[in-house]
């Protein structure tokens, strides 16, 4: 009886080892599956963000581009305001000139026909 025992505990033995082996190797194949899917997961990432970074350069470019053209136009339009004020100077100044030019012509008239009464 004790052989028979000792048989059954030796076959529990191998059994349970067996299924202990199966479920590991079961256990490490599903392990491995989700790291081949994870090392996927990472890879694909990785290039969305490479792609992502390339349009972030892209971006940045374009932004820099856009600051210079506004800069631009800043200067150009304080450029346009002091020429408008100037031109506003000049309007001024010839709007002087062409109401002496009219005083003269007349006090010219005037001369002339005291000299011509005269």
């Amino acid at each position: 009886m004790a052989k028979v025992n000792n048989n059954y505990l030796t076959t529990m033995y191998r059994t349970f080892s067996r299924w202990k082996r199966n479920c590991q190797a079961q256990e490490q194949g599903e392990l491995n599956e989700t790291l081949g899917r994870t090392t996927q997961m990472i890879g694909e990432i990785s290039d969305h963000v490479n792609r992502l970074e390339g349009i972030n350069k892209n971006l940045m470019i374009e932004n820099e581009e856009l600051r210079s053209a506004a800069l631009d136009g800043i200067e150009i339009a304080k450029a346009v305001q002091d020429l408008t004020k100037e031109r506003e100077q000049l309007s001024t100044d010839l709007q002087d000139r062409a109401s002496t030019i009219k005083r003269l012509i007349e006090d010219n008239a005037n001369l002339q026909l005291r000299l011509s009464i005269a």
